[in-house]
């Protein structure tokens, strides 16, 4: 697949001419070896078992644009980043140092944490993750209570200082990435828009500068008004509608369109936000003469005057206080053995009553506004599917089913109390909030697939290295005598292991969550006899947690910025407009569009 992808799609020549289609295309070649040589079986099949995760990997990595992204932006971080650490690696040493001299051999802090240099660093490295204060500094602290202040100086430089430092790096390299990105795509728009400028031009000014006459940018806002999703009754009236947006655009009334104003323009249609079809409403593609009635006249002010709204949200209130009473013994812990979430007072007939009211809201927001403008709008794509998924599941409780009575169906019901969650949309600062974390959902998807591919990277080393190494469970066979008495076994940590490639996922992300990991790493040392399982963990924790996480907050902070920065001006500009008598060129066209 990788083969026909890479060299047969019709893009050979150009592949060479890109860096990275060079890379994709050695790996696609990499892959293909891999399969020769599992094919070949014998010991060549476990070397290309352990080889061809890793190519897979790297193949992703080289064909993603948004995993190169990141992987750009690592490499701008490396240096600032790099003195940090050096300098967090400097007080791990210095603290070690001294508590190898305060807690020596023979006492009990001594012996649990401070063996040597090697040992103290690595209780100290836990310890600087917060994930096991209470356990490190408790010997001490029993034996002596002024132990403590070694501790806590410890955790405050290295947590609240340096690591503070460490994510203040990390931002300041994500805006400066960001803002290059920001500057090259807004370069990219404007070589793209006056290329555009060049092929429409038909004619030259008074300074004998290219311009547009009238027909051809008539003609051309006219098609862009359509794709805009202007309402304009026929195609005359989105020729008038063009004709009087020319008339903000005609500089000295010479019948042509400058390379400025055409970027104007642009700029005016980048600003509505518009990239919805003109489409028909359904009442006007199904049924012309419905629109004409009484009744479709009340159904269109009921939609648009926020009526419905209001009618929807009081019934998700009741629904709510419906399904709390309905499942009030399980809420509670009181239920008995036997009973059924749901069970008696007729509940199921209520819910189906529910389901068929929120399916009549749905079916005429789509009927008056049309599937365009209805699917347009962010919140309706929840409302939709937990609406649609709601109804299945109501009339799965009236059919006979293996899964009626069971969880299953009560959970989708559940499912729609998220959408209780439009009522707090009525608080400004909320409705803020809400909006600022559906705008970085989409975009935060190369940030999470690059920290997807890390982690996968890191299970197929898990594999490679540690796979078998420890059972799934104990058994007659499994040689687990090395782990008797650890943390590991007493915890029933045996599921957690790198004997596959899935169960290495859910080790590292417990090490992603920073909770109980240094009791599988020391298991794996254990067991490997070696320290090194001891740097395999910690070099994921400095990338995965030091490096991705915090990028993972620099970019939820500059989107939040930018979110505020932008309603502000946006605040600024509606006022700024009810105060000024005469309007701007921009201002007229912004209304007319």
């Amino acid at each position: 697949v990788f083969f026909f992808f890479f060299f047969l799609r019709g893009r050979i020549t150009s592949a060479w001419s890109v860096p990275s289609q060079i890379v994709s295309s050695i790996l696609a070649c990499g892959i293909g070896i891999c399969a020769i040589l599992r094919i070949s079986g014998g010991s060549y099949m476990r070397v290309a078992s352990h080889l061809a995760p890793l190519v897979r990997v790297g193949l992703f990595c080289s064909a993603s644009v948004g995993v190169r992204r990141q992987l750009k932006m690592l490499v701008r971080l490396g240096p600032p980043f790099a003195s940090v650490l050096v300098l967090l690696g400097a007080h791990l040493l210095v603290f070690a140092w001294l508590g190898t001299t305060l807690f020596p051999r023979g006492t009990v802090e001594g012996d649990l944490h401070f063996r040597g240099l090697g040992g103290g660093l690595w209780s100290l490295t836990v310890l600087l993750t917060t994930c096991n204060f209470p356990d490190v500094a408790l010997p001490a602290y029993a034996h002596q209570r002024s132990y403590l202040a070694f501790f806590a100086i410890f955790a405050l430089v290295g947590h609240t200082l340096l690591l503070s430092l460490l994510c203040a790096v990390v931002y300041k390299s994500y805006a400066e990435q960001h803002a290059d990105d920001k500057a090259e795509r807004r370069g990219a728009t404007l070589d793209g828009l006056a290329s555009a400028f060049t092929l429409l031009a038909d004619l030259t000014d008074t300074e004998g500068q290219p311009a547009v006459s009238r027909p051809v940018a008539k003609h051309l806002l006219t098609e862009l008004l359509k794709t805009q999703g202007v309402a304009c009754a026929s195609t005359t009236g989105l020729e008038a509608h063009a004709a009087a947006t020319m008339r903000t655009l005609e500089e000295d009334w010479d019948g042509s369109i400058s390379i400025d104003s055409f970027l104007l323009l642009a700029s005016a249609l980048e600003a509505t936000g518009g990239r919805m079809p003109a489409e028909p409403t359904c009442a006007q593609a199904w049924c012309k003469g419905a629109t004409k009635t009484k009744l479709h006249a009340r159904l269109v002010r009921l939609v648009a005057s926020g009526r419905l709204d209001t009618c929807v949200e009081m019934l998700l209130a009741v629904n709510v206080l419906m399904l709390v009473c309905e499942d009030l013994n399980f809420l509670t812990g009181s239920e008995k053995e036997g009973d059924e979430v749901g069970g008696g007072f007729g509940w199921d007939s209520l819910e189906l009553l529910f389901a068929l009211a929120f399916c009549a809201e749905v079916a005429l927001r789509i009927w008056v506004l049309g599937w365009y403008r209805y699917w347009s709008q962010t919140a309706s794509h929840l409302d939709f599917v937990v609406t649609a998924a709601a109804a299945v599941a109501s009339v799965a409780t009236l059919i006979p089913n293996q899964y009626n009575g069971s969880g299953t169906v009560r959970l989708i019901l559940t499912v729609r109390l998220l959408r209780v969650l439009r009522l707090l949309g009525r608080f400004p600062h909320f409705a803020f909030v809400a909006n600022t974390c559906i705008e970085v959902l989409p975009a935060a998807s190369s940030l999470l697939t690059a920290l997807s591919a890390l982690c996968y990277l890191y299970s197929a080393l898990g594999v490679g290295f540690y796979g078998g190494a420890i059972c799934d469970a104990p058994a007659p066979g499994c040689d687990s005598h090395l782990l008797d008495g650890s943390d590991y076994v007493n915890m029933g940590y045996w599921p957690i292991n790198f004997n596959s490639h899935a169960d290495g996922m859910i080790v590292l992300f417990q090490l992603l969550l920073v909770n109980n990991w240094m009791v599988t790493a020391d298991a794996y040392k254990t067991v490997s006899g070696s320290s090194l399982a001891l740097v395999f963990f910690t070099s994921f924790y400095i990338i995965a947690v030091l490096v991705g996480l915090n990028v993972c907050q620099a970019f939820v902070l500059e989107r939040f910025v930018e979110r505020l920065s932008k309603d502000s001006a946006n605040d600024k500009s509606v006022s700024d407009k009810s105060a000024a008598n005469d309007k701007s060129a921009i201002d007229s066209l912004t209304v007319a569009l």
